[in-house]
């Protein structure tokens, strides 16, 4: 089943080249392991099923104030030149030191030059459905969110152009907000104030990621409910059944992502009503392909799946976080490591000997001095 994404002016689309892919390919390799130890809370790769849900409902106690703020037309307002310093930032920020690699810009300059030449608009803008512009986006936020890190009044959840703060109290939020407001200010980009949502927990409803919090429980939003629908009545509208296997097989691509998705919140009732609702609509195809109508044990037969089954595979509704959930997985010893991660290894290593030097040449200059000081006390 081919997708076609479109999306009015002014967001672009473009293809990825065969070096943008490359680049896309070396950006993960390089920023993944430091994003997942020093920031896991900003999306870069994905998260498991539910990690959301489980981050909101875990700190929603502690932290009983949200504020959750929307980018303005994220993508197409992206400035080249910030884009290319704040990526730089982020990897020095990211490691820890005083100055960007040199390696580092060796490798990384040429491939963004290259890709901003390949997009059509000059100086702004990134296309919205390449590689490269996933990967880059979110390195925009990584200097701010480090240092807003250190401060335990807060916890922070980004996803794409999606920020969600977590606060103790009302006016932690407005100081944070006020920072946010003026950092992305700075880099010529704004919030969409017409998105903008706040409130505590306890009074107030929050939509974040297509899931809807209101009290203690946590369901599909309004909004991704009804796009779901729209795209099981758009599918079986469009496609008569000639090979029944094909069918069912594209028909279940749409079930299982979104049925994995929203299975840790509390959709029981809401998955049996749309599994209701599925069959009803796949008859109904079978019907106008000239079919049988067929029952429920012969739409399980030929492997139409159920959103209700997926949901009771899973053990707990909301689970808590553990340390495996932030932690990110080390691959296999066995496993030829890549270049890439050996270079980011090396760096650390040549920060350290580089900081053994200063402490030996301050040593060196300190047993001058004691010399000198020596000389001075035998002439006298």
């Amino acid at each position: 089943m081919v997708q076609n994404y479109t999306k009015p002016l002014p967001y672009m689309m473009k293809q990825d080249s065969y070096p943008s892919k490359v680049f896309a390919a070396w950006l993960r390799v390089t920023f993944k392991p430091l994003l997942f130890k020093r920031l896991p809370t900003i999306v870069y790769g994905g998260f498991k099923h539910g990690y959301i849900a489980n981050f909101i409902q875990k700190h929603k106690k502690a932290y009983p104030y949200f504020v959750k703020l929307d980018i303005q037309k994220f993508y197409p307002s992206i400035d080249h030149h910030h884009l290319i310093v704040e990526t730089q930032m982020a990897y020095k920020a990211l490691l820890g030191l005083h100055y960007v690699p040199r390696k580092f810009k060796q490798q990384f300059l040429p491939f963004i030059q290259q890709f901003f030449l390949e997009f059509p608009l000059q100086k702004q803008g990134l296309p919205l459905n390449s590689s490269v512009s996933k990967a880059l986006a979110p390195l925009l936020y990584v200097p701010f969110f480090l240092e807003l890190k250190k401060n335990d009044q807060i916890k922070f959840m980004v996803y794409v152009d999606d920020i969600l703060l977590l606060c103790n109290s009302k006016q932690v939020a407005l100081d944070t907000y006020i920072k946010i407001f003026n950092y992305l200010k700075s880099i010529e980009l704004s919030v969409n104030l017409t998105k903008l949502q706040q409130g505590y927990f306890s009074s107030s409803q929050l939509t974040y990621c297509g899931y809807h919090f209101a009290g203690g429980y946590v369901a599909i939003s309004p909004e991704k409910l009804a796009v779901f629908k729209a795209k099981i009545i758009s599918y079986c509208e469009q496609n008569l059944i000639v090979n029944e296997t094909v069918f069912i097989k594209n028909l279940n691509r749409l079930i299982n992502g979104f049925g994995h998705y929203y299975k840790n919140a509390h959709v029981k009732s809401v998955y049996q009503r749309l599994d209701s609702f599925i069959r009803a609509r796949v008859r109904k195809c079978y019907l106008n392909s000239l079919r049988s109508k067929p029952t429920n044990n012969y739409l399980k037969s030929v492997g139409l799946r159920s959103l209700f089954d997926i949901k009771l595979a899973k053990k707990p509704i909301i689970a808590r976080l553990t340390k495996k959930d932030y932690a990110f997985k080390e691959p296999n010893k066995q496993l030829k490591i890549n270049r890439l991660q050996n270079e980011i290894y090396i760096q650390l290593l040549e920060k350290m000997i580089h900081q053994n030097s200063e402490i030996i040449g301050k040593l060196n200059l300190c047993v001058k001095e004691l010399v000198a000081l020596n000389k001075s006390l035998m002439n006298v």
